[in-house]
């Protein structure tokens, strides 16, 4: 199903961009005037064939067609916070071969009421829809075959984040920005006195933010072609922390970003090692019911019945550089699942728990380089995957 739907893809998108008599005008050939087209023009089949193998295998490509399509027709608003990731998958066996591969990851607010709102925080409820996984061309070399889909209801609080200024600190905002609206020498701009007091009255109004998520979740796992899956139901709480104040106690004590602040002085794209207190890991845990459907896995050794499963998630995003342009980030994951109270025979084909590691460097103009080792569920043996591609959100 994957092969036919990119083939589709890029017969309706990819084609009009080629320039020549075959879209001439902007009108497009059907296939009978086509196939003639290439008869009269003496074109190989295998040709076309070959070009479009290229095209099929080349991410940066499939992001241009994806791109143009989508801007161009708001039909696709369902889209919005779509992110999607085109890339080639090598495994690190001999044997694996190289294949295109599609990561998304979609959600949408359904229903979004506030409950309360304070200068020191707020409190609120949410419907979602979201959706996530990983298909590739040919399901066979998919190494981490694992789709999600849920309908969830959250509970949010979010504690400090900024502080309502005085008017006097307003008027003198709006005076050093006008002073500094006449600079237009960009050096002179990044070195001006006026800049710095301007950051450090607005870091002096922002404080340590908390956020929390209780959440309850059904919904559907599977694999590609939808030939296991499992239905799970479940609650997940979900934390964040961000000192927006640079000059804070916690931002400097950020020990998961030191090492990376050590590589951005090193890169230039600092000054000085300076740690980020917006870049602290979240976290996720949770604990769902799973009641299995075509688990061939545990079918095997005899126990499809369903079970209680904890979960843990651990997510992180830094920059790393900045170059003229753009900025690489790097951004690494970690998911761990396990099975409360496994039968034996689970225990003996090692089906109770799952960890999966994902790191990767990303550049905003959407370049991706990634290494992923670990299973998920469906999985019964460990990966370790290079990926190569192109990031597209909307």
């Amino acid at each position: 199903m994957i092969r036919y739907t990119i083939l589709l893809f890029v017969f309706v998108i990819v084609l009009p961009f080629v320039e020549g008599p075959v879209y001439a005008q902007g009108n497009a050939m059907n296939i009978d005037e086509f196939t003639e087209y290439l008869a009269v023009s003496g074109i190989e089949k295998s040709a076309v064939k070959e070009a479009l193998a290229a095209l099929v295998n080349d991410t940066e490509n499939l992001n241009k067609a994806l791109d143009y399509i989508l801007s161009q027709n708001e039909r696709w608003a369902i889209l919005k916070n779509l992110n999607l990731q085109f890339k080639m998958l090598k495994g690190s066996d001999a044997d694996s071969v190289s294949d295109l591969g599609l990561s998304y990851a979609w959600s949408t607010d359904i229903k979004q009421t506030l409950l309360s709102s304070t200068s020191a925080g707020m409190t609120g409820i949410n419907l979602q829809a979201s959706a996530d996984g990983n298909v590739t061309f040919n399901e066979k070399n998919n190494p981490f075959n694992f789709l999600e889909s849920s309908l969830s209801f959250h509970f949010y609080r979010s504690q400090g984040g900024a502080i309502t200024a005085t008017r006097e600190t307003a008027i003198k905002l709006d005076s050093l920005t006008e002073l500094l609206a006449m600079i237009t020498n960009e050096e002179e701009y990044a070195q001006s006195p006026l800049l710095k007091e301007l950051l450090d009255i607005h870091f002096d109004h922002m404080t340590t933010q908390y956020y929390l998520d209780l959440s309850v979740h059904g919904g559907m796992e599977s694999n590609q072609a939808f030939t296991q899956k499992n239905y799970v139901l479940g609650t997940q709480l979900g934390f964040d922390l961000k000192a927006w104040n640079p000059n804070s106690t916690l931002a400097g004590w950020n020990v998961f970003d030191w090492p990376f602040a050590l590589v951005r002085w090193m890169t230039g794209t600092d000054t000085k090692p300076t740690p980020l207190g917006t870049v602290f890991p979240t976290v996720l845990c949770g604990l769902d019911y799973i009641d299995p459907d075509h688990d061939s896995y545990r079918a095997a050794v005899g126990d499809s019945s369903g079970y209680l499963r904890i979960n843990a998630e651990t997510a992180f995003k830094t920059p790393i550089a900045r170059t003229s342009g753009a900025t690489v980030f790097l951004q690494a994951d970690v998911r761990y699942f396990r099975e409360l109270a496994p039968s034996d025979k689970v225990e003996s084909a090692d089906l109770e728990d799952y960890v999966y590691f994902t790191a990767a460097l990303v550049s905003s103009k959407g370049f991706y380089a990634g290494y992923t080792n670990g299973k998920l569920p469906f999985d019964n043996q460990s990966d370790e995957v290079y990926e190569v591609g192109f990031v597209f959100d909307f």
